[in-house]
């Protein structure tokens, strides 16, 4: 009976890690997509880790340049400044709350090219913070 139980337990916690990990590998995989504006062109998806993207595309036609901050802000991400790094790209971040005192940050740094007046290359990176302890992955 004991030998029963260590088993049903054993097949409970395998089957609970392998559900986790086909979450996180979906999430992985969809990250970023929605950071590819409708009708771009070229859409190259660069991974780095687990949690750090650089997706380059070609920005939709009759787009913008000024258009790109105001589709990111409709995404949910906040636009901020970092006034420690001297950077003229727009950089964005989107913050959740896990629980308790974790935090996950999202930061998005968008470069656009001046010789390509079209090209957009974004850097995404994930942060977590576990009270006053950050990393970025």
């Amino acid at each position: 009976m004991r030998r029963l139980a260590r088993l049903s337990v054993a097949v409970f916690v395998c089957g609970l890690v392998m559900v986790c990990a086909a979450l996180v590998y979906g999430n992985w995989a969809q990250m970023g997509q929605s950071l590819v504006m409708p009708g771009a062109d070229h859409v190259e998806f660069e991974r780095r880790g687990l949690a750090a993207s650089v997706i380059r595309y070609d920005l939709p036609a009759q787009t913008k340049r000024s258009q790109v901050g105001v589709y990111f802000e409709q995404q949910g991400w906040r636009r901020i400044s970092l006034s420690e790094l001297n950077r003229t790209q727009p950089t964005f971040v989107r913050v959740t709350r896990i629980a308790g005192p974790i935090l996950v940050r999202d930061v998005l740094v968008a470069q656009l090219f001046s010789s390509r007046q079209q090209a957009i290359e974004l850097q995404l990176a994930r942060c977590v913070q576990i009270a006053r302890w950050t990393t970025c992955f």
